[in-house]
Formats: structure tokens, sequence, C-alpha cells
């Protein structure tokens, strides 16, 4: 009897589904998983595969040679989660050796599992232009072409009828035909794909052993947003942006700076040396440091100061001033701003080595150190340029302009045995988000945050008058809390003594805690944070200039579900449209809020799903607030960090 072929399709997507949409309660859930083998590409990259379960499920990830924790390749997410249809995303490092991987991942449901294999190559994954068809995230029609004297049928797995449907199938001839696959536009942000399987069946229309799989590549959807931070080993944690009352913004987070350690001279010493008389005009030079650092001095011998006066009562006869100040654009911007530290250095002539800053420390940043006098005769001495003195990545600037001219400077860099030193820092943006300046340090976070401090994360918020910035010490969940009337600094630490606002020396003001949001309303400071799943909650007088010391009892006030994870972290700010403080927080690449106009009643309320499509990785959601600490009606941003880099939503 003649044979006949029919197409079943088994289609698996990449992306994310609506979780948050409930019309689907009265479907009966299966334990379905129709991928069950995966050859992932050689470069790595986003896998997202598609399941249903119908209870509560979990994901984990065994290597067929064991692994150690530095060496794993494929991390998975969500691991776990209840019933319903799901998403789990692969995120698959490069295979750079020359051996082939194999992992397995063990979904889990009930006394049920699933297995789905992993294979990476260290070739190419060989992809047919007959078996791969790509589509964009508008959707369309995509054609299936297939030669064949037999008749077929197409089958659409529930799983995926949401957003792929036959539309009609064709025949061209006798031996060649079409299917046609309509694809629904995407709402998700990254691409997803299906598999049809074309399988031979014999005259009572059972499977034979003739089967070819076709995948269907959909492009992900457009989204409004832009990143403030690119690239996934930035080194920097999620930022927290204000508004500026110009419509400007600001970015605030922490960075990670290298572990360099000992004296850099930024001049090439040689024979010819000139005078420079200060009175003349300041000298200075443009530094852009690396990691912490300290020990700013004039150097090699003898040579690098002079004075031809007579000593004064003091029994020095030069003098000069010593200004350090952050970068900011060019020379004259620079210095038109207030230094973030100055010093009056006097000596003798000839004096040898000259210390210019004493035992200051500093974290990384770009600055400008300025010298000037003025009491004549009061210099230094300089290599000019025809000397070659002049060391690359240094800028030397003489009565304010720019020259080849140096001056004989050295500084230290302070290593660090805790492999790196977390760094405060900004960026700014003058055109909605769009684009961002260079990245500037928030120096005054300074001397003792460099001996003391690598914090795993910094929040920053505006109350009515101050700049609010919370940290952890060392990653250790003891929160300290600095403030500052300028976004950038100074910023004085709390200290938990007497004289409380002090710039070093912060004690701890919230214990065993992994992160905590303040928010400032109507006289009352506020602030959240988690102990295990519970939202907790104190309040104090926000015009008393000792709050920290006199908050009120924390309150429970939500408990959130266990099965978010570990990696749970929540963001609180007063919502002006709301009339209400709003809690948000990251579940499976979506975005939710809990809110209560008292402050406290979140349980009064469900949690609302106003994100439902995030780029993969989504963590730490921050509303951007205005001036004045609010979140305005009207266009408003949420910053996220995710696999790409740190990223700016613009809310639709």
């Amino acid at each position: 009897m003649k044979k006949f072929f029919y197409a079943m399709l088994c289609l698996v997507a990449v992306g994310v589904f609506g979780a948050c949409n409930d019309e689907e309660e009265a479907e009966v859930l299966t334990f379905k998983v129709p991928l069950s083998e995966y050859d992932a590409p050689k470069e790595g990259g986003i896998k997202v595969i598609g399941f249903s379960t119908s209870t509560d499920w979990t994901a984990v990830v065994d290597y067929a040679i064991p692994t150690a924790e530095a060496d794993e390749w494929l991390t998975i997410s969500p691991q776990s989660g209840k019933a319903g249809h799901h998403y789990l995303t692969l995120d698959l490092l490069e295979n750079g050796g020359y051996d082939d991987r194999i992992a397995t991942i063990t979904i889990t449901s009930g006394s049920e599992t699933k297995v789905l294999t992993v294979n990476q190559t260290t070739l190419p994954v060989q992809n047919f232009d007959s078996t791969v068809y790509n589509i964009g995230g508008q959707g369309g029609i995509v054609e299936i072409k297939l030669e064949t004297n037999r008749a077929y049928s197409v089958t659409i797995d529930s799983l995926y009828a949401s957003w792929l449907s036959e539309v009609t199938d064709k025949a061209s001839s006798l031996e060649n035909y079409s299917i046609f696959i309509k694809v629904e536009p995407t709402p998700m942000l990254v691409a997803r794909s299906g598999f049809v399987t074309i399988t031979e069946i014999d005259d009572e229309g059972n499977p034979a052993d003739l089967s070819q799989m076709i995948e269907i590549s959909q492009a992900g959807g457009e989204d409004v947003g832009y990143y403030i931070i690119e690239g996934v080993n930035s080194g920097c944690t999620t930022p927290s942006v204000v508004m500026n009352a110009d419509g400007s913004m600001d970015a605030f987070y922490l960075y990670t700076t290298g572990s360099q350690n000992g004296d850099i001279q930024t001049h090439v010493n040689g024979s010819t040396h000139s005078p420079w008389d200060l009175h003349d005009g300041p000298i200075a030079q443009h530094m852009v440091m690396t990691t912490a650092w300290s020990g700013l001095k004039l150097t090699n011998g003898a040579g690098c100061t002079w004075s031809n006066d007579t000593p004064t009562d003091n029994g020095y006869g030069g003098v000069m001033t010593v200004k350090l100040y952050m970068w900011d654009t060019d020379y004259s911007t620079t210095v038109a701003a207030d230094p973030v530290y100055s010093n009056t250095v006097y000596y003798n002539d000839n004096q040898q080595d000259i210390e210019l800053i004493g035992s200051s420390k500093f974290a990384a940043g770009d600055y400008l150190v300025e010298l000037s006098s003025d009491k004549v005769h009061s210099g230094v001495w300089y290599i000019p340029e025809n000397a070659n003195g002049t060391v690359e990545g240094y800028d030397n600037y003489m009565n304010g302009g720019k020259t080849n001219n140096v001056a004989k400077w050295q500084f230290s860099y302070i290593g660090s045995s805790r492999g790196g030193i977390s760094g405060a820092a900004y960026k700014t943006s003058k055109d909605g988000g769009k684009t961002w300046g260079d990245q500037k340090t928030i120096f005054t976070l300074n001397d003792d945050w460099v001996s003391n401090y690598s914090p795993s994360d910094m929040a920053v918020t505006k109350g009515s008058k101050y700049y609010y910035a919370t940290f952890d010490k060392a990653g250790d969940q003891n929160i300290c809390l600095a403030r500052s009337e300028n976004p950038y600094g100074p910023y004085m630490m709390w200290n938990g003594t007497d004289e409380a606002w002090k710039q070093w020396g912060s004690s701890t003001v919230w214990k065993n805690v992994s992160a905590v949001s303040l928010v400032e309303h109507k006289g009352t400071m506020r602030v959240y944070y988690l102990q295990g799943y519970d939202l907790m909650t104190q309040t104090a007088t926000a015009t008393d200039d000792m709050w920290p010391a006199n908050m009120f009892k924390a309150t429970k006030c939500y408990t959130f579900d266990e099965t978010l994870g570990s990696a749970l972290a929540i963001d609180a700010k007063y919502h002006a449209d709301k009339d209400a403080i709003v809690i948000t927080y990251i579940q499976n690449n979506e975005m939710y809020t809990i809110s209560a106009t008292d402050g406290v009643s979140f349980s009064a309320n469900e949690p609302e799903c106003v994100i439902p499509y995030m780029y993969p990785n989504a963590a730490k959601p921050r509303y951007v607030v205005s001036s004045d600490g609010t979140v305005k009606s009207g266009e408003q941003f949420v910053t996220y960090s995710q696999s790409k880099g740190m990223y700016l939503k613009v809310m639709e």
C-alpha cells in the first residue's frame, strides 16, 4: 500500500511565558518537556527551553565529567517554580577546550522526571538552510517546504499554540508541498525558537522510521530602553538613578578597581631640568588612577624644588599650595570647581623629596593635581619637553596651558589583598538616558573607604535635603549609611557616636541584612529590608539629625514566597501617582510590585506584574526617583542588571 508522510510540530520556544496572565487557570496541565537533547554551539550563549508541569518543580544540572564550581560552564534559570507553563534559560560559556562536553538538566515534578541532555562540541553546530527558518519579532508567515508524494498532517502542541498556528497547506504539484505556519508577534526581548518534526507514516497512519526536524527561530521584540553600562564584564553593580530638576540623570554604582601596588613616576629622569617659579603660574598634571592611591610627592633627590628667598620665621624659604581636583571635561572647567583636597607645603631651596598630600588615601578616579604659590621665588624643577621627559597617559599643564614640560611627580598605588577595591562612581545623562558621560568617582567616600571597605552593592536615593547611600562593608551583610547635600559629595558616614556624621569611621546601622532601601516621605524616614523572606520596615523622624540611632523597632509587613530563592532583592520608592510606598522585585525574569498607602499593609495587595518580559538574568530593579525623592507620574524609568549590562528601561 502506498505510504504517506505527515508533519508533527514539536515546538521548543525561547523566551518567557506571561506568568502574570490568569486567563489559563482552567487548563489541565501536564508534565511536558518536548526537547530531550540540545546541541549547543562552541561559542555558548543563551538558549531558552519551553516546558509545562502540573505540580511544583525543580531543575538541576549534572556534568558528565565532575566539574569544580569555578569551572562550571552551564547555568540555568529559574531552578524551581510552581505548576504552569515555563521557560528554562540556559546560559552556556564558550567551550575553549579541545574536548566535547556533556551535561544533563533533570527537571523533577512530583514523582516524575524529564532529562534534557546538553552537548557542546569544540566545532560549530551544523545548520542546514532547509531545516532552519528565521522570522522577525513582528511575526508573519513561515513556509516550510518539503518534497513528497505522500499525504501528511500537521500537529501543533498546545504548549505553543499561543504564537504558532497552521494557516493552510498547498500543493504546487504532486510532489512539491508547502506547510504555512503563522507566527504571532513576540512580546519577548530575546529570540525564541520551535521545532517541527516531519515524520513518515504508513498506510495505517502509524509513524515509520524517516523523520526530519525543522527549526523556526523568531527574533526578540523591541523594547524602549538604554544601556548605562554595557558589557557583562563591566565589574559594576546595578545603578541607582536620580533625575535632577533640569531633567538630567545621575546613575550611582560601585565598580571594581585593580589591585596594582607600588610607586609610579609620571616623568622620565634626565640630566636636563629647568626651574619654574610658581608665582608666574601654576603647574599641574591630569592623572587617571586605576586603583586606590596615596603618597603623591615631588621626587628625584635634591632637584625637585627651589627657593631663592631667605627663610622666614618658620624656617622655610619656599611655600606652595597643593590642590587636588576631580577632573571634569577640561582644565578650566576642573579648576573652576572646589578642590576635593588642599594642602600648604613649606620647603627650602633644593630640598629633597617633597610630600604633597601626606598619608591621605584616595580612591581610583580621574584627577588633576595643581601646584601654585603667591610667594615670589617659590618653585619647582621640571624636565623640558626637548628632554623627552613625559610619560604616556599623563597630561601636563603650565599656567593653564597644555605642555610637554613635566614636573617630577610620583605617587603610590595601594595594592589590595581583597582582590580589588570597590569604588563608588557615577555617570550623567543629559538626554533622557540615551547616552551617558564618562565614569567619575564619588571621591569623598574615600580615605577610610579605600582602606576598610569592599562592598558588594550600593543603593543611592534622594530625600528632601540629602542624598543617602547604603552599602555593606565587605559583602558581609553589615549595612552602613552615608549622606551628602550634593549628589557627588562630600558624603559623610554615620559612625554611631555623638558626632554621628563623619567622613570616616562608619559603623554598622543594620546587621545581617543583604540590602537596605530608604524612602523619605512627609517628614518620615522609612527603611525597608529583608530578613529571610520577611519584609521588615522601620521608621524615624526625618528631621532628626540622629535618626539612625532613633528608629522605631522593626515591624514585619509582608512575607515573600520562598520559591523566589536566595537571590530575592527588593527596592522601595514612594510613587506619587499611587500615593503609596511601592516595593519592586524580580520573579522568573518579570518585575512585580506590592504597594501600601500606609507603608506597612502590603499583605492587603496582590503582587502586580508590571514588566512581564525582561532581558535574561534580570536582577535588582530600581525605579528612578526625581530630585525630591519620589517617583513621579507620567514617564517613568526602571534600572536593572541583566546579561548584557546595566539597563535603563522606559516604562510604557
